[in-house]
C-alpha cells in the first residue's frame, strides 16, 4: 500500500482507528478491510458566523449530499458554533484556528464554498488547493470578489441596498444553493438531536396536548439593533396566553440573565422559566418542545425553523425576505421608512419593533396552531 497516498476517512495516523482492535491497519498488511471508506471529493464550507447564518447555511447539506452521494464534506467555523453541526452527517467540523487554517491550504478539495466576507475566511478561499469555488474570496488586490459566476447575484446583493431591500424575493438558502450551482428542493436545516437531548428536553418541558407551550425569546444578538420586542409587551402577551390555556415558556441567553432573573421574580409574567443558562444543545432540545415560539430574527428563530416549530417572527432593522420557513411560520412587520436599515445603533427608539402589537402576535400564534389549543 502507498503509505503517502491513504484515503480512508476512519485512518488517525497517530493511534490505530476504532475499527482495528489496536493493531495495525489490514491494508497496510495487504489485506482488504470491511470498514474501509474512501475520502471521495472533498467539499470545504466555510461559515464561521453568525451562529443563526451557520444553522441556514446546513441547508446546503441535502443538495451537496444529493450531488455527490459519497462525498465528504469538511465545514470550518467559529469553536461558537461547534455544537450546532453535531450529528449533520459532516466528515470534520473544525474550529477556525491556524492548525485548521494549515491543514485546509493542504487538502485538494474538489469544491470550495466560502460564504463569509471577513478577509482570514475569504482569503483562505481564495488560496486553497480546489477544482471550483463558490462564494467569496479576495483578488491581487485583496478586494472581496464573488469566486464564480453562479455566486455573481448573491455578491451584488451585499452592495445593492434596493436589491436585497426591496427587490429580491429569494430566501437566504435559495440564494446560497443558487450560488453554489446546487438544486433548491427547498432545502431543509440539519439540525438533528440525539435521543439524550430529546430525552433531557422532556425532563425539562413535559408534553402537554391540553395547554401547549409557547416560547418567548426575549433576548437576541448584537449585530444590529432593531431586533428586540419592548419587554412589556412581552408580559402582556404571556398574559394573555395563559388567560387562553397556553403555557408561556421563557427563553434566553446567559446575556439576559439578569432582565430574566427580574421577569421571573417580579410575577408580572405567568409561565414557565427554565433558566438561561443552558448549552446550546440544551437549548436546542428545549425549544423542540415548543409548539410555537415568538422571536426576533435571531439564533432561536432559526434553531425553531429547523425543529419544525411554528415560528412568529417580528422584524425591524433586518429583512424578512431572506427568511425561509418552510410553511411553518409568519413574519410580522411594520411600514416603517427607515425599515429594513441594518444598523447597529437606531436613531428612532425602535420604532419598527415596538409598533408590532401584542395582539398581532397572539393572532399569528393561533393561526400557527390553526386555532386548536
Amino acid at each position: 500500500m502507498d503509505l503517502k497516498n491513504i484515503d480512508c476517512r476512519h485512518f488517525k495516523g497517530d493511534k490505530p482507528c476504532r475499527f482495528s482492535q489496536n493493531k495495525m491497519c489490514l491494508p497496510f498488511q495487504n489485506q482488504d478491510c470491511p470498514a474501509f471508506e474512501p475520502i471521495e471529493k472533498m467539499t470545504l464550507i466555510i461559515k464561521l458566523g453568525a451562529l443563526g447564518d451557520v444553522l441556514r447555511t446546513t441547508t446546503l447539506l441535502p443538495a451537496l449530499k444529493k450531488n455527490d452521494p459519497h462525498g465528504s464534506i469538511v465545514w470550518l467555523t467559529s469553536p461558537a458554533a461547534v455544537p450546532l453541526l453535531e450529528n449533520s452527517g459532516v466528515y470534520k467540523v473544525l474550529p477556525w484556528n491556524l492548525d485548521s487554517v494549515l491543514w485546509a491550504e493542504n487538502v485538494q478539495w474538489n469544491r470550495v464554498i466560502s460564504l463569509d466576507k471577513e478577509e482570514g475566511p475569504t482569503t483562505l478561499a481564495s488560496r486553497a488547493r480546489a477544482s471550483r469555488r463558490y462564494g467569496f474570496g479576495r483578488n491581487k488586490h485583496g478586494l472581496l470578489i464573488p469566486l464564480s459566476r453562479a455566486s455573481e447575484y448573491l455578491f451584488l446583493l451585499g452592495i445593492d441596498d434596493q436589491e436585497k431591500f426591496r427587490i429580491n424575493k429569494k430566501t437566504y438558502p435559495h440564494l446560497i444553493a443558487e450560488a453554489c450551482d446546487l438544486e433548491w428542493g427547498p432545502n431543509p436545516y440539519v439540525l438533528n438531536l440525539s435521543e439524550k437531548e430529546i430525552n433531557w428536553g422532556n425532563s425539562i418541558i413535559p408534553n402537554s396536548k391540553e395547554h401547549p407551550h409557547i416560547g418567548l425569546n426575549v433576548g437576541s444578538g448584537e449585530a444590529f439593533a432593531g431586533k428586540k420586542w419592548p419587554m412589556e409587551n412581552f408580559v402582556k402577551l404571556a398574559q394573555q396566553l395563559t388567560n387562553e390555556g397556553f403555557v408561556p415558556v421563557f427563553l434566553g441567553g446567559a446575556k439576559e440573565k439578569d432582565l430574566y432573573e427580574k421577569l421571573k421574580n417580579e410575577g408580572k409574567a405567568p409561565g414557565l422559566f427554565p433558566g438561561c443558562e443552558f448549552s446550546l444543545r440544551e437549548f436546542m432540545a428545549i425549544v423542540s418542545k415548543l409548539k410555537a415560539m415568538v422571536a426576533g430574527d435571531t439564533l432561536a428563530m432559526h434553531i425553531g425553523i429547523a425543529l419544525g416549530v411554528w415560528q412568529v417572527t417580528l422584524f425591524g432593522s433586518t429583512t424578512e425576505r431572506e427568511i425561509e420557513f418552510y410553511g411553518k411560520g409568519e413574519a410580522l412587520v411594520e411600514n416603517i421608512p427607515c425599515a429594513p436599515c441594518y444598523k447597529r445603533v437606531c436613531p428612532t427608539k425602535e420604532e419598527c419593533m415596538s409598533k408590532i402589537s401584542v395582539e398581532r402576535v397572539f393572532e399569528a400564534i393561533k393561526r400557527g396552531l390553526n386555532n386548536r389549543w
